[in-house]
């Protein structure tokens, strides 16, 4: 899955945050419009992938991990399209399964969540959560959506830091 890209500081910034700061369960990217947050989100997500593999939980789940923005079509149009575009040009193995949204790299499964919704987002556990542009949602859905969503990110998995959420979103 290793390859190598030139990125900007922002998008090295947001990959490397949750790693250079495994105290901290949030981590913000905040740009103007055509800044590469949403590839930036998508590079930090693979880096994750990348750590993540074959590493199991304590009652030996292998890691999980959440894709989620304001509802599928935007997310399928934005991070699905970086996502699956990033593991084409790095010949990644990849299953996507379209009837569940569920992605799987190597032994990490991705969920695809729609947030416009927040009452659905229940029953998973993962140890990372990736969202793109939040301030596509209305002010009190987003809200109730970073609590579903950090009610959500609680997997521990084995010498792997703790569960985090990395966000990237314009300053609307």
């Amino acid at each position: 899955m290793a390859t190598n890209v030139k990125l900007l500081r922002h998008q090295s910034l947001i990959l490397q945050s949750p790693y250079v700061h495994p105290e901290t369960k949030f981590h913000f990217d905040v740009a103007g419009y055509g800044a590469g947050k949403t590839s930036g989100l998508v590079y930090a997500l693979i880096y994750t992938v990348d750590k993540l593999q074959g590493k199991k939980d304590a009652e030996g789940n292998y890691a999980r991990i959440m894709l989620a923005s304001k509802n599928l079509t935007f997310l399928s149009k934005t991070s699905i399209s970086n996502l699956e575009q990033a593991l084409r040009r790095t010949n990644t193995e990849y299953r996507y399964d379209k009837k569940n949204n569920i992605i799987t790299v190597g032994t990490v499964d991705i969920f695809l969540i729609p947030l416009e919704n927040p009452e659905v987002i229940y029953g998973y556990s993962v140890v990372a959560s990736f969202l793109d542009e939040l301030s596509e949602l209305p002010p009190d859905v987003c809200m109730e959506a970073i609590k579903a969503v950090n009610e959500r990110t609680r997997q521990t998995v084995k010498e792997f830091r703790d569960p985090f959420i990395v966000s990237v979103s314009s300053s609307q």
